[in-house]
């Protein structure tokens, strides 16, 4: 004998695609394991993006001396946050340490100046990107070294005549000291003294002396130029 299905239960089968619970054996379903939330990770190739993208804007605060300021965009840490993305990228390694050789070039074009504060903070700052480096204490005990000759003579030259030179007005050139310039030309005439001229640039230096070697045609002025602050003209006893 044919087992008849409820039309009932068929229809409703049918038009929902699955069979009703009441035309079934309900089995009791297992409740689904709790499981750890997963960390999101980005794709690889994003990964790869964002640490092309980092990298090209430290290249390029690099290339315009943005090294460790702004805060909020600098090339050290953008080299940081693609180190951090992807350990060992050689691209990022280099361009901390050519932060370093920036702030070198920079600390030691301070101290030709007589900057020497300015050199330090500098030499400081590339420590903090590579602490430890041998460049950077190479160059601090060389700059102490300067430190300490440009101390022992300026002490020795605390007795000599030296003309202490308006920076103001020699930034600008001023008539007002090359005509000082031209009256200690004319001393050097008479005297035979040797001219020491300290300048901040060696432009600065140069002109100083074009103003005091004009001012006495026929004579040649006999002096030298030296990088320091403050610019000054130190008269020396003949040769």
């Amino acid at each position: 004998m044919t087992k008849r299905i409820p039309v009932v239960c068929l229809g409703w089968a049918l038009s929902a695609g699955f069979l009703l619970a009441g035309c079934q054996s309900m089995t009791p379903q297992p409740e689904p394991e709790a499981t750890e939330p997963q960390a999101v990770q980005l794709p690889q190739e994003s990964r790869r993006e964002v640490v092309t993208r980092w990298l090209d804007e430290a290249d390029r605060a690099l290339s315009q001396d943005r090294l460790l300021e702004p805060a909020d965009d600098n090339a050290h840490d953008r080299y940081r946050a693609a180190l951090y993305l992807d350990p060992g990228n050689s691209r990022a390694q280099s361009g901390l340490h050519a932060i370093v050789l920036r702030y070198l070039d920079m600390a030691r074009a301070a101290a030709r100046r007589g900057a020497y504060a300015q050199s330090q903070e500098l030499l400081r700052r590339a420590n903090t990107v590579e602490p430890g480096s041998p460049l950077v204490e190479a160059l601090v005990a060389e700059v102490q070294e300067e430190q300490e000759r440009q101390r022992q003579l300026d002490a020795q030259r605390a007795g000599e005549d030296s003309v202490r030179l308006d920076a103001a007005l020699l930034s600008r050139r001023s008539e007002q000291l090359a005509e000082q310039l031209a009256e200690l030309a004319q001393r050097v005439k008479n005297s035979g003294e040797f001219v020491l001229i300290t300048s901040r640039t060696d432009d600065e230096g140069r002109w100083i002396y074009r103003q005091m070697q004009e001012a006495v045609p026929g004579y040649l002025v006999r002096g030298d130029i030296q990088l320091g602050s403050p610019p000054r003209v130190t008269l020396l006893p003949p040769l």
